[in-house]
C-alpha cells in the first residue's frame, strides 16, 4: 500500500469519524441550550482544547510556525500578547460570562452584549454585534472550508470546487446534527491530533536534519560537519560541538545555505581571484529574510 493510499484511507476514516461524533451528539440535544451551548456541561478539558484547537489552530500550527522560522527569534514577540489574551478571557472574562449567562439565562454573545442597555438600544445593539460576528467569522470560516477543500483535492482527482462543497457538506451534517457538542468534541480530539502532530514532526525532522547526535558522530568519525538549524537544542550541547571539532581540528558550520549559497561563493571568488586587491579584513551579511525567500 502506498502512500498516497495510507492518506486517503486516513483522510476518509476521520470524515466518518467526525459525521459519527455528530450523531452521537444530536442524542443529547434537547432544547437550544443544549445545541448552542453543550448545555453548559463540556467540562474543563473538553472546553479548553477545544479553545485551543479553535483559537490555534492552523495559524499557529503552521502560519507562526513558518513565521518564526523565517524571522527568527524577533518573531516571537508575539508570544506574550497571544498568552496575555488568554489569562484575561479564562480568569477574568470567562468566569464573568460563564456565571452572569448562567444566572441569566443567556444563550448567545448577543445577548451578554446588550442585556443591560435600554431597551429602545438593545435590538440595535444586537444586530450590529450579531454583524460584526458574521462579519469576522466569514473570513476564518472561509479559511476552513479552503482547507478541507485543499485537503480533498490533493488526494483525490475532484476539482477544488467539488473538494469545497464536500468538506463543507461534511462540516455542515456533524454541526447541525450535535450542533456546540459536536463542534466541541471535534475541536477536542483535532487538538490531540496538533498536539500530537506537533511534537512529532518537530522530533523527526530534528533527528532527520541531523543534530547533535549525528554530528558528535561524524566529528569523532573525522568529518567535517554541515548542519542545517538547529546545530544543537541548548548551550551545553553547542558547546561540546564546537570543543569536539576544534581539538580534532575540523569544521563545523549551522545553516549551509548562507555560507555555501551562492551570493557567498561569488564572494569568495573574487577573493581568491586576487578581483579585489589584497584583503585585510572582510565580513559577510545576508541583508534579507533568509535563503528560502
Amino acid at each position: 500500500m502506498g502512500q498516497s493510499e495510507v492518506i486517503a484511507i486516513t483522510l476518509i476514516f476521520y470524515q466518518v469519524l467526525l459525521i459519527s461524533i455528530g450523531i452521537w451528539a444530536s442524542k443529547k440535544i434537547k432544547n437550544n441550550t443544549d445545541f448552542l451551548l453543550g448545555g453548559r456541561q463540556l467540562g474543563a478539558w473538553v472546553a479548553g482544547l477545544s479553545y485551543a484547537a479553535s483559537t490555534s489552530s492552523a495559524w499557529v500550527l503552521l502560519g507562526f510556525s513558518g513565521f518564526v522560522f523565517s524571522y527568527g527569534y524577533s518573531a516571537l514577540w508575539m508570544m506574550p500578547g497571544i498568552w496575555i489574551g488568554y489569562v484575561i478571557m479564562w480568569l477574568n472574562l470567562g468566569p464573568t460570562i460563564r456565571i452572569q449567562s448562567s444566572k441569566n439565562q443567556w444563550v448567545t454573545p448577543t445577548d451578554f452584549i446588550s442585556a443591560n442597555v435600554d431597551s429602545s438600544k438593545k435590538k440595535n445593539i444586537a444586530i450590529l454585534a450579531a454583524f460584526l460576528i458574521t462579519f469576522c467569522f466569514i473570513f476564518y470560516i472561509a479559511a476552513q472550508f479552503d482547507a478541507a477543500a485543499s485537503a480533498f483535492s490533493s488526494n483525490f482527482d475532484i476539482s477544488l470546487g467539488s473538494s469545497l462543497l464536500l468538506g463543507a457538506l461534511i462540516i455542515l451534517i456533524y454541526c447541525l446534527l450535535g450542533g456546540f457538542w459536536a463542534a466541541s468534541l471535534t475541536d477536542t480530539m483535532q487538538a490531540i491530533v496538533m498536539v500530537c502532530a506537533a511534537i512529532s514532526v518537530s522530533t523527526v525532522t530534528y533527528i532527520e536534519a541531523g543534530g547533535y547526535e549525528i554530528i558528535i558522530k561524524s566529528l569523532n568519525a573525522g568529518k567535517h560537519c554541515f548542519s542545517e538549524k538547529p546545530l544543537a537544542m541548548n548551550f551545553n550541547e553547542g558547546l561540546e560541538i564546537s570543543e569536539l571539532a576544534s581539538s580534532k581540528n575540523l569544521y563545523v558550520g549551522c545553516a549551509p545555505d548562507t555560507f555555501l549559497g551562492a551570493a557567498g561563493q561569488k564572494a569568495r571568488s573574487l577573493v581568491e581571484d586576487n578581483k579585489i586587491g589584497d584583503v585585510v579584513l572582510g565580513t559577510f551579511n545576508i541583508m534579507s529574510h533568509g535563503m528560502e525567500h
